[in-house]
């Protein structure tokens, strides 16, 4: 995987992506942000189970892709890293699967990804019809199940309310 990208607009996709990373470490790969190179343009993303983010840059004169590849970088790192760098350019290359290269001009720096096989697969394409409802409902639902909801994230998918939607009828459960 290899691809160039204007610096400022990797600060500032870096800034907002960063916002699903998660604090807590009970899965370390959901602290990394992924990145995919496409043919296409790039594409960042972030979840840390709650909420997740993605931002898609086409190819431009600010995004070149000349490899195609995917990997998941330690968020916290790249950020700062990404803040840091001089130059106009940053190009970034990932080598012998796990190995992470950001260079330019002045900088150059080194990281190990994350093993991209945990990264959770995040679904953004929504082929169905919304469901729609008043914001107040929504509170009301919330606040009728979230209470059977654990607080506990050792297992973190009993600390969630589920959204089912099936003929005609939105059912919302929790549990611990």
């Amino acid at each position: 995987m290899r691809f160039s990208i204007e610096r400022e607009l990797l600060q500032q996709t870096l800034i907002d992506v960063s916002r699903g990373l998660s604090d807590k470490k009970p899965l370390p790969v959901l602290t990394g942000i992924k990145i995919e190179a496409l043919d296409t343009g790039l594409v960042f993303t972030t979840t840390n189970k709650e909420i997740s983010v993605q931002i898609k840059l086409e190819t431009s004169n600010d995004v070149v892709v000349e490899e195609t590849g995917y990997c998941v970088v330690p968020g916290k790192y790249f950020v700062e890293i990404a803040k840091k760098i001089e130059g106009k350019i940053v190009d970034f290359t990932v080598f012998e699967e796990k190995t992470i290269k950001i260079n330019s001009e002045k900088s150059d720096f080194t990281l190990i990804s994350y093993d991209k096989e945990f990264f959770p697969n995040v679904n953004f394409d929504s082929k169905n019809e919304p469901i729609k409802f008043e914001s107040k409902t929504l509170k009301q639902l919330v606040k009728q199940t979230a209470f059977a909801a654990a607080t506990s994230e050792s297992r973190i998918i009993l600390t969630s309310v589920n959204f089912a939607f099936t003929n005609s009828l939105l059912i919302v459960t929790a549990t611990d």
